[in-house]
């Protein structure tokens, strides 16, 4: 019985999951700021959106694109902190 290897090293396997973190952590603060009336809930809803998306269509095996996802969802997860201080 042979061993097959998966293509993803645990590098990659662990900033996927922090994409997929960062993505749920950038959807709920979406909903907090629309709920607090800094941002329209349609908006919120849209952006929300786009955010599974992308997140969904990103080849997880090209590091490059993943780490790139990450510095954009964590950009937009402190512009909104911000929005809630």
């Amino acid at each position: 019985m042979g061993h097959e290897s998966s293509a993803w090293r645990a590098g990659d396997a662990a900033a996927y999951e922090a994409a997929r973190d960062a993505a749920n952590t950038l959807t709920a603060l979406l909903f907090a700021v629309s709920d607090a009336d800094a941002l329209e809930p349609a908006l919120a809803i849209i952006e929300a959106q786009r955010i599974q998306l992308d997140l969904l269509s990103i080849n997880a095996f090209d590091r490059a694109d993943v780490d790139a996802l990450l510095e954009r969802l964590n950009e937009r997860v402190a512009e909104l902190s911000g929005l809630l201080r």
